[in-house]
């Protein structure tokens, strides 16, 4: 395997699922001062810290693999790249007063037969050539791109999501992209 590649995904999906963590240790801890101070002052605040812990569990069981580590996502992608069905382009524009462009955010999200997802910020245009290299060699059969009939067929089945692509002449595996994504 590539190693700039192996980098990249392992740090770049180390990265978001530390971010991820992170958000879910905040809730659960903002949970658990809301139950103690429910208990010591007002039923209200316990009726709040159930909710902000049903909200930790919902998150959990959502973001499954937005929790997992860099090498989770490296090894699935060395042991079982079949699994890896999507590739989702993300271009975030970060404005001001929804007027003035900040900074343009480029990531990029895999999407797993079981309805697993990381999204992985990738900037740079050296990381990007890295990127595409490696999911060209790696992850050839992975649909790439987005549109909302696409998405609405991965949330209807996940399972059979490249087949319906195709009876649908939407599919666009990474193996026939030649340009850049974004």
């Amino acid at each position: 395997m590539d190693k700039d590649f192996e980098s990249l995904i392992e740090r770049s999906c180390q990265d978001s699922a530390i971010k991820s963590n992170l958000a879910v240790a905040a809730i659960f801890g903002l949970a658990a001062f809301l139950l103690y101070a429910g208990i010591k002052i007002s039923i209200v605040l316990f009726l709040a810290g159930l909710v902000a812990a049903g909200v930790g569990f919902y998150v959990v069981n959502t973001m499954s693999g937005e929790l997992k580590g860099g090498k989770f996502w490296l090894e699935l992608i060395k042991e079982n790249p079949e699994r890896i069905v999507w590739i989702k382009p993300i271009l975030v524009d970060h404005t001001v007063a929804y007027v003035f462009s900040m900074y343009k955010e480029k990531k990029f999200q895999f999407l797993t037969k079981s309805k697993m997802k990381i999204t992985m910020v990738c900037n740079s245009e050296a990381d990007q050539k890295v990127f595409m290299q490696g999911i060209k060699a790696y992850l050839p059969n992975a649909h790439l791109g987005y549109s909302p009939g696409v998405d609405l067929l991965y949330d209807e089945d996940a399972q059979g999501f490249v087949s319906n692509l195709t009876k649908k002449g939407l599919y666009r595996p990474v193996k026939t992209v030649v340009t850049e994504v974004f």
